[in-house]
């Protein structure tokens, strides 16, 4: 006899899934639950995210569009949309993306450090710099924004900053 769960559950266990990272099974779970048609704004944030760490950016562009269209002063949500457009080497968008974040809320470490990180391959290290900066200057000693904008900042001084290595996120499952 199958067992038929409702969608809070089903939800649940993708959210499950998600954390003990399960992608298969997660992806599983939600694909009948986004086949019914209405999509709750809890189900496309769940599947935006699935969907970014499987690497199908543009799915998961689909369903973070989705979700903050009634959601939009999620700015997790919205950093991880920059996230996605970023992976898809859609780098403006993601800059612009995080701009709007960083207009809302001047000091949002993710923003700020990753828009330097774009800024820096583009090669404008000034603003780069102070943006670092401002990370340093407005978060606490153990954010991890602080020490990764330390780190940067010593590299751009010590001039052994590599822009192909710059740090890469795994930010879709969690909070920032």
């Amino acid at each position: 006899m199958d067992t038929i769960l409702d969608q809070k559950e089903s939800l649940a266990l993708t959210k499950w899934y998600i954390q003990e990272k399960r992608l298969d099974k997660a992806l599983l779970q939600v694909k009948p639950l986004l086949e019914q048609g209405k999509t709750s704004p809890e189900l496309s944030l769940i599947a935006a995210r699935l969907y970014a760490q499987l690497g199908l950016f543009e799915y998961a562009e689909d369903f973070f569009t989705q979700y903050l269209s009634t959601n939009n002063n999620d700015l997790a949500a919205k950093f991880q949309l920059g996230m996605c457009f970023f992976d898809n080497n859609e780098i403006d968008i993601a800059l612009s993306t995080w701009t709007e974040i960083l207009e809302q809320q001047p000091n949002h470490p993710p923003a700020l450090f990753y828009s330097s990180i774009v800024l820096l391959q583009q090669g404008n290290t000034d603003k780069a710099v102070s943006q670092l900066k401002q990370i340093i200057n407005s978060t606490p000693l153990d954010n991890l924004y602080y020490n990764k904008s330390k780190d940067l900042i010593i590299q751009i001084e010590n001039q052994s900053l590599d822009t192909q290595s710059l740090p890469s996120p795994d930010i879709y499952q969690t909070e920032h």
